[in-house]
């Protein structure tokens, strides 16, 4: 072959092979750099996030620092319905590992009223709808203001996992309530049980050794809500929604309970103070309690003379009033203490004093002895209950909204034990 033929072939490589990608690597490099291409990227990022979280997803541009690394600006989550923002966050740094994202973000703030609908969101893309051997995930929140109609909250050290089991996908949420001095991590699991037909979510609290607002149980739990606005759960939690309802265990300490705030919920009758509630042990299905063992302990109250001859009477609780409550005439009574220990099932409700350490079987007392001591009886009826609580306690199956509203927690009774109960209230 000619040598001037060798040297253009050699020349037409080095253009085609070196010098034609050299230049088509710098304009790429170049493009990179321009604002169109930062605007095509954000663009392209948020159809994807929009996409996969399922609500509009807002942000003002993307970065990629280093490969494996972007990060993301002024993000807003919003609905895709009224446009009502969730969640604003300033900066997300997504990092990829071998076994999936890692997402940290220094501040985060998300809007109260909306948390249920976002958190609805997240749990049907992230768990119900995850194929299995998704790509992982893992956040880390440092700060999280919650804002409220009433007030703002925070939360630090925000620290969510999402993995795939064997039974299904599994989020993992652990945060610290800022409430104090001493901050401790609250920790909520989700599950999807994908083996089990039809699948179902389960839910765990495990506050360990802080504390949970019972305003947030009842975005799942709503008869939480009547416990009042400062109440706060620490114990265990566990429930699922099944075909019937909400169901599943508790243990735990409810504090503090304000008696009014329940009042005003379950009956017309005047019943104040506060303390506190204790849960041993309680199973709960179709938003029904089925048995439950604690103690309540309240100090400082008032109670309305109706409602207490009312647990009082053959048709109540059938309480043993003392004679210093029958010759009382005003028409609250003030009360030092009303503690009792109960267990509660569909056999009926047991109930045993826990005021007095000299007197074990009073229930209620003020500063000169006892008021209310616990039944002769081992059992009563939970339908006693029911008519104490109701404006019209004649009634077998008092017609009220206050009746309507206990019953449909209680133990529903069986058969055996609703027919000595007629028999008995004759």
């Amino acid at each position: 072959m000619d040598e001037r033929i060798r040297r253009r072939i050699f020349r037409l490589g080095w253009v085609a092979l070196c010098a034609v990608p050299t230049c088509l690597n710098a304009a790429w490099c170049c493009y990179r750099h321009t604002p169109h291409y930062a605007q095509a990227t954000t663009e392209q990022w948020q159809q994807e996030l929009t996409r996969s979280l399922g609500a509009e997803l807002f942000m003002a541009r993307v970065e990629q620092p280093q490969p494996g690394h972007l990060r993301f600006h002024n993000l807003r989550v919003v609905d895709p319905e009224t446009s009502i923002p969730w969640v604003r966050i300033d900066r997300v740094d997504a990092v990829q590992s071998d076994r999936g994202w890692v997402l940290v973000v220094p501040r985060a703030e998300v809007l109260g009223e909306q948390l249920s609908e976002f958190l609805a969101i997240v749990h049907d893309r992230f768990l119900r709808r995850a194929r299995p051997h998704a790509t992982e995930w893992e956040l880390v929140v440092e700060q999280v203001t919650l804002h409220e109609a009433a007030s703002n909250r925070s939360a630090k050290n925000l620290q969510v996992r999402i993995r795939n089991t064997v039974e299904g996908p599994r989020a993992e949420i652990e945060a610290a309530v800022v409430s104090g001095a001493e901050d401790k991590p609250v920790r909520l699991t989700v599950a999807r049980h994908r083996q089990q037909s039809p699948a179902l979510t389960r839910w765990t609290i495990d506050t360990r050794e802080s504390s949970f607002p019972c305003v947030d149980l009842a975005r799942w739990l709503p008869g939480m809500v009547m416990l009042g606005e400062e109440c706060v759960f620490e114990g265990l939690l566990t429930f699922q929604n099944s075909e019937a309802g909400w169901e599943g265990s508790l243990q735990g300490r409810f504090a503090p309970v304000d008696l009014e705030s329940v009042a005003r919920k379950v009956t017309g009758h005047t019943l104040t103070g506060t303390g506190e509630l204790l849960i041993f042990d309680a199973e709960f299905s179709g938003g029904r309690i089925l048995e439950a063992t604690g103690e309540l302990h309240f100090q400082d109250g008032r109670i309305g003379r109706p409602l207490a001859l009312a647990l009082a009477s053959n048709n109540g609780l059938r309480l043993r009033p003392t004679s210093r409550l029958e010759k009382m005439r005003q028409a609250d009574i003030g009360f030092r203490q009303l503690a009792l220990a109960f267990r509660v099932s569909e056999k009926g409700l047991e109930l045993r004093g826990r005021c007095d350490p000299d007197r074990s079987d009073a229930i209620m007392n003020d500063g000169e002895g006892p008021l209310l001591v616990e039944p002769g009886s081992s059992r009563v009826p939970i339908a006693g209950l029911v008519r104490a609580l109701s404006s019209d306690r004649d009634a077998t199956v008092p017609a009220t909204q206050e009746a309507e509203r206990v019953s449909a927690v209680l133990p529903l009774p069986s058969a055996n034990v609703a027919s000595g109960d007629r028999s008995q209230s004759r």
